[in-house]
C-alpha cells in the first residue's frame, strides 16, 4: 500500500486504531508543512472540480479555517438530493448530527492550535469537532456539491449509528 500511495504522489500513514479521529488527526499531523488537508469521509467521492472549489473558499477568505462544501446524496435506487453545506452553529449540529461531514478542505494551522478530532469519542467524532470547530475558527461554506455520498443500508458512513458507542456517546 504505501508503494501504490506513494507512486500516485500521496502518504501512506498506519494507524494502530480503527476509530476515524485517529486516522484523521494522524494524517493532518503528518502535514505540518502543508497549508492545506482535506479529509474524506469513507465511502465519499469528490467532485473532479471539488479542490478547485474548496481551495477558492479558502483563498477569498484567508482567515477562514476551513471550506466545507454541500453534498449529492445518490440513493437508493435512482433517487438524488443535494445539500447545502452544514448548519454552522452548535445547536444545528446538535439537533441533526448526520448533517455533518469531515470531507471538507482545512488549513494545517487548526490542529497546531488544537482543534483535533477527539479520539477517544466513538461514534460522533464528527458532531463534536463541528461544535468545536464553530465556536472557535470561522469557515467557508462552498455551495456546490463537491462530494458523492452514496445511500443504502450498509453504507459506511451509517457503520456506528446502531452501535452501543453511538448511543453511548450521543448520551
Amino acid at each position: 500500500l504505501r508503494s501504490v500511495a506513494t507512486g500516485h504522489g500521496f502518504q501512506f500513514i498506519r494507524v494502530s486504531s480503527d476509530r476515524p479521529g485517529v486516522a484523521w488527526n494522524a494524517g493532518l499531523v503528518s502535514h505540518t508543512d502543508a497549508p492545506f488537508a482535506l479529509c474524506i469521509d469513507a465511502g465519499d467521492v469528490l467532485a473532479p472540480d471539488a479542490l478547485w472549489h474548496l481551495r477558492h473558499a479558502l483563498a477569498g477568505a484567508p482567515d477562514s479555517g476551513f471550506a466545507t462544501p454541500g453534498m449529492e446524496w445518490v440513493g437508493p435506487g435512482t433517487s438524488r438530493s443535494i445539500t447545502g453545506p452544514h448548519g454552522g452553529t452548535p445547536a444545528r449540529i446538535l439537533v441533526d448530527t448526520h448533517q455533518v461531514h469531515a470531507s471538507s478542505l482545512f488549513r494545517v494551522s487548526l490542529w497546531s492550535s488544537g482543534l483535533t478530532f477527539d479520539e477517544q469519542l466513538p461514534a460522533l467524532e464528527h458532531a463534536d469537532f463541528w461544535i468545536r470547530i464553530s465556536l472557535n475558527a470561522s469557515g467557508g461554506p462552498v455551495p456546490e456539491a463537491c462530494v458523492r455520498r452514496l445511500v443504502h443500508a450498509r453504507a459506511l458512513y451509517k457503520a456506528p449509528w446502531g452501535t452501543a458507542a453511538y448511543q453511548t456517546a450521543a448520551q
